[in-house]
Formats: C-alpha cells, structure tokens, sequence
C-alpha cells in the first residue's frame, strides 16, 4: 500500500499532543494504560476506536495502533502452515466482511473449506501477538455472495462465521456498516476514505505493519475515462471506483480490507477493496497505484449481509438482484410438476485443484458411472445422472449395445472412485433402457429404487421458461456449470481412478460449429462450453451431466455431455464440448418418470421392489427378486409364467453364490490379492 506523506506527520503529532491532554477529535477517546485492561459487551458501539497516547507510529506510512480496530487479517493454512491472504472487517462479534475471491479457490471457483483459515484480531504488526489485545480465531461457516463467478469481479463479497464470539477490547472492536439507501448518492462521492492494510507497499512486498492510506470515491464516469480497459467491464452496479491515480492506492494483499468513512458521528463501512489495474511491465500480477481501483458497494448488499447476520439468509424481494416472486400467474412448470427436493449436497468440503478437480465422495451425489457386465469382467462405458429414484439420465451413444442377458449393466452410485470398493458406494443393475425419439438421451430404469443418503441424492431438472421468453441456449452465452467425470486427464492416458469436476462457462453454439463438434442443424438441441485453455471434457466423460446451481442454491441439470472434441481420434483438451441441452427433452424425461411412477404404484400380487439395502461391511447390495412384468428390450421373448421366473431366479442365485464362494476361497489362499476385483465382478 503506498501512501501520501505530504501532511501525514502533522497529523500524527497533532493526534499525539491531544491524547496526551483530552480527546477533541470525534469518536476517539484516549486512554493512559498500555495493555487492553479493558474489555467490552457484545452490544458496544460500533466505528468509535480507543486510541492510546503510547500509539503513535513509528513509520510515516504507518496507521496508529488502534486506529482501525476492525481490521482482521485472513490467513490460509498451507501444509499447516498460516500465510497471509486477504483482509477484513469485523462488523459484529461473530462475523467478518472481506471479499469473495479470498476465499473462493480462483482455478474451480468454489469455496474453500473452512478448516484452512485463520482469523488474526486485534494485530498491528504480523504474526506478533499483543499480550491481552490480540485473539486468533477459526472459522465456523464460508458465506460467499451466491452470484459471486470466480475470474469476475462483480458480487465480490463474503461473510466468515467465527468459531467463536470475540472478546472486545481496545484493539478489537466493530465497525458501523453503511446502511444508508442505494438512490441516496448525494455525497456520496464527495466522501474520502481511509483504507488500513498489509498489502504491497512500494517494495511490492506484503508490509509488517499496518498501513493506512486515504482514498477518495471517484464516481463512474471518471473511473472509466481514466481506464476504459480496466473498467468498462469490470465495474457494475454495486461497485465503486477510488483512489488518487497518482501512486497511492491499494495494492496486492490488501484485498477484503474496508474503506471506511467518518459519518453521523462513527466510523461506517463503505467498500471493500476488490481489485486493482494491473503493471504492464510487472513479471507477476502486481497492482499499479498510478490507476483507480475498484470496491464492493457495502449499502447495495445490505440486504443479503443482514441476512446473514441474522441467521434467516433468503432471497427478499427488496433485494435487487432477487427475483420478483410476486408473480402468481401460472407458470408452464406447473403442469410438469418438477420435484423440489433435489441438487442438495451434503458433502461441501472440496479439495484444491489443477484442471480439474478430485471430489469427494457425496460431492456430487447424483453422478453416476455405467458399466457393462460380462461373466468375468465390466468395463466402464460413461457417465450418467441421477434424476429420480430408479432413473439415470445419460447420452444414447453410450447405451446402443443394452442386452438384458446378453450385456446387462451396472450403475455405481455414491463413490468418488471408479475402481475401488467403498462403503458409501451403491451399485444397481439396469432394468430398461429408453431412448428419446431422436436417439440423442437415454434414461436408464434401475432395477430397485435407490435410497438417498450423503451420498446419493438426486439432482433437480430444469423449469421451463414463460411462455414470452427464449428456451434458446445462446441467451446463456457466459454462465458457469459444472462438468463431473472419470475421463481421461490427457488425451493419451487412462481413464481417471477418480471423479474429476471442473467449471465450464457456456460459449457461442458457433465455437463447436467451428470445431465440428456438432453442426448447426443441431444447435437447437444442443449448447456449447469451455475455456479452450487445456481444461476440457475428454473420453470417459460422455454422458455426464452439466450443472448450474440456482438462486436458492439447488443444483439443476442442464445440460447432457453429448459430443466431446476429438482431432485424430485424441480428445482436444484446448477445444470445446457439446452439450445436449436437457430443457429440449424435459417432458419426455417426464413423461417416462410419471410412467414409471404409476407402474409402481398398481397394485401387484407378488414380485414388486422394496429399493436396494446396504451392507455396512461392503457396498454391494442385496438382489431382489425382478418385476415379472417389466420389459425386456430387444429380448426376443414374451416373458413365462411366475412359477418358471421364481424357478430361475433360485437357479441362478444358488449358482451365483456357489460361484462367489469359490472365488473367496480361493482369495484367501493366495493372500487376498484380488479380493476388490472379485467383489467388483461377483457381487
């Protein structure tokens, strides 16, 4: 951070000669004892710190110690390690501002989990504790803005939930937010305010010492004639320009810190440092303090952070960027009647990634991986969704081949791994197999009802748009999804022992035209994504889903991984892939789930499904005895009475067993060195 000295000293002596007699100065009152002997109610006043005769800094850059007792560094662990990221703002005893992207992993744009930040309070210089001052926190819950898209700037704010109240004293203590309304900007721009942090100074290396610079809000028009290519698209409504363009701003490492504003008598939170111009003659991504910087608009959130300060976070229709619920007229997905309780994880925590990421288990809890079964082996065919119950939803290219007898199938459900055995994982054999009319998605029917856990849950479809606006994919040209798959991480490699996901945003339907991925006679069934920089869907990957997560934070699938970019039979990792959009086919896939639904619910004398039961010492499940009812696609035969069916049935079961008992013995002969593929094939 670099700083003005012009006036600085004058400032600082006047400020030392007045707390040595009586405090003038508005919201500071000045105290003679060194050490935080003093502590505070949780209801204390906000935006008024306690500034101490002995404060006075050493450095002419340096803010006085206390003068910003809101101000929290943000570290991460790195191999248990704590290095510094961000800054923030302590609004209450439990919760801290600071900026979405210093908590989002910027490769993946997810949240990071809460176990790798640390909260310092109270601090002056880094990573030296004051004795009674300083407190050191972890945190409890990441609250990251639900608009927030990682490689923008717009909605940059977050919220982090101490694991504890903090103890207020001299050193630590909350600022007021600005809660004044967003139409209210006379003034506003007139405002100069005082930003604390430990950013780059002018050695473009992170500070020891807290740092304060002044910053005017400059308003839009000025901003954007200072730097078109900077802010033309990165400044929006919620957002403000500041600084002085003349070498003094904000620099790296002063992300999430506050600007404050001296208002009715306190001290108010007005932004948060979000993101700076770039050197063009920087080796590394270093700020340039000769431009403007950009800032989240506290007042424009107001809503959303009250929300969350109060424990009942919901989309309000006074919030801006909400909805309008308050149309009740009816909607076409009234009809279609789509189930609500669907696309909630119950596993958030995500690991760090690079192109790509290795989830955990119950990450993405409506994956599927599809295998045929032959009498000695399977072999993994593509991925599917699971969008009901007793249905996955998947490409038709991969299921072609379906034979009830002569090549059934095997759903895998519930694990992050694709070879190995787990006890969260669930696997279901293929009952039917139904194509769409034009042969482009197949939904598989699963022999028993699967039972939802942590790590098997449904993913929710997409609601058809009112009848007066456009089902057409390019209105979405720029949104992020999420693709998930066990595809090959390099066009010559293997498939991937592990479930990998990636963000995607959603490109011109021209791209994939241009790369023949599919052609434009197509394109009104299909959409494209991808970065076209290495990060792509590969062999494996087909039939997986795309997947958005709406306001209310429910996962959707829009989209079916349908078409992947080959060149030379090699999957191009800098090209695109298509997507069969699922809106197109949504009331066939409806139609064929209300089918199944009223099947199950006539009445039957013997032989319906009771769903799949776990093992607790494996995740194999029991067999149930099959529907004599149910199809047998492309069989060739008309089905026998129930006495033969029953017949068979205790047949096969007393030879599959038999089977696998040898098998296991002969395991335990050889020391146990196959016992997972044996499981994988037998049980």
């Amino acid at each position: 951070m670099d700083l003005p000295r012009s006036g600085r000293w004058q400032t600082i002596v006047w400020l030392g000669l007045v707390c040595l007699v009586v405090s003038f100065t508005p919201g500071v009152q000045c105290k003679k004892q060194s050490d935080c002997e003093r502590t505070y109610s949780s209801d204390v006043q906000c935006g008024l710190p306690v500034l101490q005769a002995s404060a006075l800094p050493k450095h002419p850059s340096e803010a006085v110690r206390g003068e910003f007792p809101w101000h929290v560094g943000i570290f991460q662990l790195e191999q248990r390690i704590p290095v510094y990221s961000c800054g923030g703002s302590l609004v209450s005893n439990r919760f801290v501002i600071t900026a979405a992207h210093c908590v989002v992993n910027a490769n993946n744009g997810y949240t990071l989990a809460r176990d790798i930040f640390r909260v310092q309070l109270g601090y002056h210089e880094l990573n030296r504790a004051v004795h009674g001052c300083s407190q050191e926190l972890d945190v409890k819950t990441v609250y990251v803005h639900p608009e927030f898209r990682s490689g923008t700037h717009r909605h940059d704010l977050a919220l982090l939930e101490l694991e504890r109240p903090v103890r207020f004293n001299d050193r630590v203590l909350p600022v007021c937010l600005d809660t004044a309304e967003e139409d209210s900007t006379v003034g506003f721009y007139r405002n100069v305010g005082k930003v604390p942090g430990w950013g780059y100074t002018e050695l473009d290396d992170v500070s020891s010492w807290l740092r304060m610079t002044e910053v005017p809000i400059v308003n839009y028009t000025r901003c954007l004639a200072n730097n078109p290519d900077a802010f033309y698209q990165t400044i929006h409504d919620g957002m403000f320009c500041g600084g002085y363009a003349n070498g003094t701003n904000v620099c790296n490492g002063d992300s999430g810190g506050g600007l404050v504003t001296y208002r009715n008598g306190r001290w108010e939170l007005q932004g948060i440092v979000s993101f700076t111009a770039l050197r063009d003659d920087a080796l590394n991504a270093v700020c340039d303090t000769k431009q403007y910087a950009g800032f989240v608009k506290v007042r424009y959130y107001k809503a959303w952070i009250g929300s969350i300060l109060t424990g009942d976070w919901e989309w309000s229709t006074d919030d801006k960027r909400a909805e309008d619920d308050r149309d009740t007229s009816p909607k076409k997905s009234e009809a279609i009647k789509l189930p609500t309780d669907c696309g909630k994880r119950q596993i958030t925590t995500t690991p760090l990634i690079v192109n790509g990421v290795r989830s955990l288990a119950g990450q993405w809890p409506w994956h599927a991986a599809i295998f045929s079964v032959s009498k000695r082996s399977r072999h993994y065919l593509c991925g599917g969704t699971l969008v009901s119950a007793n249905y996955i939803l998947t490409t038709a290219n991969c299921v072609t081949d379906w034979h009830p007898r002569k090549r059934p199938f095997v759903v895998q459900l519930g694990q992050a791994e694709l070879w190995q055995s787990s006890l969260t994982g669930r696997e279901v054999r293929v009952l039917d197999v139904e194509m769409s009319d034009d042969s482009a998605m197949a939904l598989l029917r699963l022999e028993v009802d699967v039972q939802y856990d942590d790590y098997i849950q449904p993913i929710c479809l997409p609601t058809p748009p009112d009848a007066d606006s456009s089902d057409e994919p390019e209105t979405h040209v720029g949104r992020n999804g999420t693709i998930a798959g066990y595809g090959q991480t390099d066009p010559d490699g293997d498939l991937s022992p592990f479930l990998q996901a990636t963000i995607m945003p959603i490109v011109d339907s021209g791209l994939c035209a241009i790369y023949r991925i599919f052609d434009k006679r197509e394109a009104h069934r299909m959409f494209c994504a991808g970065h076209g920089n290495g990060t792509n869907a590969c062999k494996g990957d087909e039939g997986g889903g795309f997947y958005e997560q709406n306001r209310q934070g429910a996962w959707t699938l829009t989209g079916v991984i349908g078409k992947i970019n080959l060149y030379r039979k090699r999957c191009d990792p800098y090209g695109y892939v298509g997507l069969t959009n699922v809106l197109h086919y949504l009331e066939w896939i409806m139609e064929r789930i209300r089918s199944a639904l009223s099947l199950q619910n006539a009445p039957h004398s013997k032989g319906h499904s009771k769903g799949c039961r776990r093992k607790h010492h494996g995740h194999h499940h029991h067999r149930k005895q099959e529907p004599h009812h149910r199809r047998t696609k492309g069989s060739g035969e008309s089905g026998s009475n129930e006495g033969s069916n029953e017949s068979r049935e205790r047949s096969i079961t007393a030879g599959v067993k038999n089977v696998v008992q040898a098998k296991v013995d002969l395991v335990k002969d050889i020391g146990g060195a196959a016992t997972s593929t044996i499981k994988k094939i037998f049980g």
